[in-house]
């Protein structure tokens, strides 16, 4: 049986736009059932514990999430899990909360965030990140936004150059555990 969509959640943001992903800009959440009924949560109408619960369960989902598929990771799957919520925690203290997927052929967000942000301190332009990140990931426009950011041939630049160090970092981390964990004689025996 097939499984019922049976709400839709969206992020309302300070400057009135709807995503279907959090951002720095987040004033509520709504969710609008499949019988259109919509319940909303202020966040300003939340007492402070409650919001701290809420914050501490959404870092445990978004960490978890990232090293979910660990069991179909290449190599050693708890080396993968634990780059995976690296990541994620990165990010986060980086300021970045959103990054789409890769394998969708879309650019990470939090990686273009960065791109982005570097050439505008470049030429000495104001970058708000939470407008931007807003604008990458809204439901309506985001790819659109996404593509036009990538067409910039600045942008793309510095976005391939955080790519390739971004791998390389990986494929360093991955020779360091291979000698750390490589048993050559018995995988050539």
């Amino acid at each position: 049986m097939a499984k019922a969509n049976v709400a839709t959640k969206t992020f309302a943001n300070t400057d009135g736009e709807t995503s279907r992903h959090a951002n720095g800009n987040v004033e509520s959440v709504g969710f609008k059932f499949a019988n259109d009924v919509v319940l909303s949560v202020s966040l300003d109408e939340l007492p402070d514990n409650v919001k701290r619960a809420a914050m501490a369960h959404g870092i445990s989902q978004k960490v978890g999430d990232a090293y979910a598929g660990s069991a179909k990771a290449e190599g050693d799957p708890i080396a993968w899990a634990v780059e995976q919520a690296s990541t994620v925690i990165d990010n986060m203290l980086s300021g970045v909360w959103i990054s789409v997927r890769e394998g969708t052929g879309a650019p990470r967000v939090s990686m273009l965030l960065v791109a982005m942000q570097t050439v505008a301190e470049a030429a000495g332009i104001a970058f708000d990140r939470d407008k931007m990140q807003s604008k990458l990931t809204a439901e309506d426009g985001g790819a659109d936004f996404r593509k036009a950011a990538m067409a910039n041939a600045k942008v793309k630049a510095v976005f391939e150059n955080l790519k390739a160090e971004a791998a390389a970092a990986r494929a360093t981390a991955a020779a360091e555990a291979a000698y750390d964990t490589a048993d050559d004689e018995s995988l050539f025996a």
